[in-house]
Order: C-alpha cells, then structure tokens, then sequence
C-alpha cells in the first residue's frame, strides 16, 4: 500500500498544513462536537497528534464502515455532518480507495533531559488493494497521491531510516536536526 514517511520538525508542519489546506480536493475529517459525530472542512488550524482522516473529495463519497457484514454507507455530504458507531474516530469502509491517512507524530522532547527525539509521520492510503475485489482506487485520488509525492519530493530530502528500505523525507527543520545528530525514530 502506498506511504510516505516524513520527518517533520518547527515549521515543517506549516509547511504540509499549508499544502493540504490549500488543496481544493482535501477535506478532514473533524468531531462535530457530540461523541460519535464528526464531519468534514476544508481547512484545520493546525495538525492534531496522531491519525487525521483526508477525504479526497473527487474519489467520490466518503465510505463509512457499518460492520463486518454491511456495505460501507456513502457519506453525500459530510460537511452537514455524520454519526459513526466508533467513539474515537469513524472507520471507513473496505472499499476507502478515496481517504488518505496522515499520521502526524510531533518532535518528542524528553522532560527530564532535554533530550529531542525525531519521530516519524507518515501519509498512508489503499491505494488499489482492493482492485482485485472489485474496488480500484479513483483515478483522481491516484493522481491527487502522486500531486503529494511531487510535493513531498519537492520540499524534503530523502534520508535513510533503520529497517525502513525506502527511507523517510526530512522536510528543513527535521534536517538541521538530523544534521545535529539528533536520535531519529
């Protein structure tokens, strides 16, 4: 399945907040205020740690997770919000060929020792897993990922990661860090 990893420190955020906030294709997947509520926006303030959801709105509908023996339900407009059985986040369906997984882990700073430890973030999708059963990714969120590489590519360098063989992408200030000698995740 198709990941990028990035090493993202300071201002690195901004840097890829920025990029999907300004992509007309891209809405997160927010709470909506009540538990199991949630909805979409275009744009978000900052990156919350840990798992945002990125819908790729022309993929098609937002397909939410029923159950192991239910279709997925198409979410038509989750920016009026939606009700999922999960609390801490909704689950998409097997067929969620069209929502892109960031999983944003900051800068750890140790705070006993001042210690800083690099950790790494990653995007992550289906991409066409599930082609053989019926359901190939949409040509546009293929080609929304490759928009993301390029992106990827044209802000970071690549660098080697331990037991990882395609490496991860320092995006600046996870560079000068990494140049510092700081430990990496």
């Amino acid at each position: 399945m198709p990941y990028l990893g990035c090493y993202l420190a300071g201002d690195d955020e901004k840097i890829i907040l920025n990029f999907l906030n300004e992509s007309d294709e891209i809405a997160f997947v927010v709470p909506a205020g009540r538990v199991r509520r949630w909805k979409t926006v275009s744009t978000i303030p900052e990156l919350s740690h840990g798992e945002q959801s990125l819908w790729h709105k022309p993929g098609g509908p937002l397909p939410l997770f029923q159950g192991a023996f239910d279709p997925a339900e198409s979410i038509l407009d989750p920016e009026n919000g939606f009700w999922s059985q999960s609390v801490d986040r909704p689950t998409f369906g097997g067929s969620d060929t069209n929502v892109i997984f960031l999983h944003f882990r900051p800068v750890i700073v140790d705070k006993v020792t001042g210690e800083i430890t690099l950790n790494v973030s990653d995007f992550s999708w289906v991409g066409n897993y599930f082609s053989i059963s019926g359901h190939p990714a949409p040509a546009a969120t293929e080609k929304w990922w490759k928009q993301l590489r390029r992106f990827v590519k044209k802000h970071a360098i690549k660098v080697k990661r331990e037991c990882y063989p395609d490496g991860a992408f320092a995006f600046p200030d996870a560079q000068r860090l990494i140049a510092k000698g700081v430990k990496r995740l």
